[in-house]
């Protein structure tokens, strides 16, 4: 089970030290497409530093935010926010019972911590729940250089021994997204080419 609580208390520091604030920069490239009175689901909000960003857009948005790690939603819990109304749902994305309908769905470093079977099964659920004209912003790694391939297999393991990462390897999430009908729209890359962040739409 993918469970950041023993990291919690350090995690935005280590990944600001390890990548440079880099991840940070691709979880607000596109944050500008969200309209004023959507409603967004953010899945797998870590420490919660996506809704300082969405405040920060200065427009009012209905914001569930789910979250499995009991300490770093209390660590989200404990940011202020002056535009954005946040629904807090601490549970696992892959039992979460989604019945409304999202303008937005913000997945950020969440679709490589799972195996293919579950990666797909969660695809299926984020695409059930997008409004027809919903957008999926999806911030997350990518391997096309040597390197990338031996980082990613020491991040993957280090993860997997402090949060118990069901993922072992890094998958070929844009083209999961394709095989599951999601249409991107917009991207851009960081770290050398190493993260992307990119806008999606759904296919009907």
């Amino acid at each position: 089970m993918n469970n950041f609580n023993a990291i919690a208390p350090i995690y935005d520091q280590l990944k600001s030290l390890v990548f440079w604030g880099r991840l940070d920069d691709a979880k607000r490239a596109h944050l500008h497409q969200i309209k004023a009175g959507s409603r967004v689901l953010v899945l797998g909000g870590g420490s919660g530093q996506i809704l300082s960003y969405l405040d920060d857009l200065e427009m009012s948005l209905a914001v569930d935010f789910v979250e499995l790690s009991e300490k770093m939603m209390l660590i989200a819990k404990g940011r202020s926010f002056s535009n954005i109304h946040v629904n807090y749902v601490l549970e696992d994305v892959l039992t979460l019972d989604i019945e409304a309908s999202y303008d937005v769905v913000i997945a950020n470093f969440i679709f490589d911590l799972f195996e293919i079977d579950n990666l797909r099964f969660l695809l299926k659920k984020v695409s059930n729940c997008l409004s027809p004209n919903g957008v999926l912003l999806v911030a997350d790694f990518q391997i096309n250089k040597r390197w990338h391939a031996w980082f990613s297999q020491l991040m993957h393991g280090f993860f997997h021994l402090v949060a118990s990462l069901e993922s072992r390897q890094l998958k070929e999430i844009n083209s999961e997204l394709k095989m599951a009908g999601f249409h991107r729209t917009s991207s851009s890359d960081f770290y050398k080419g190493f993260i992307f962040s990119s806008v999606f739409s759904f296919n009907i």
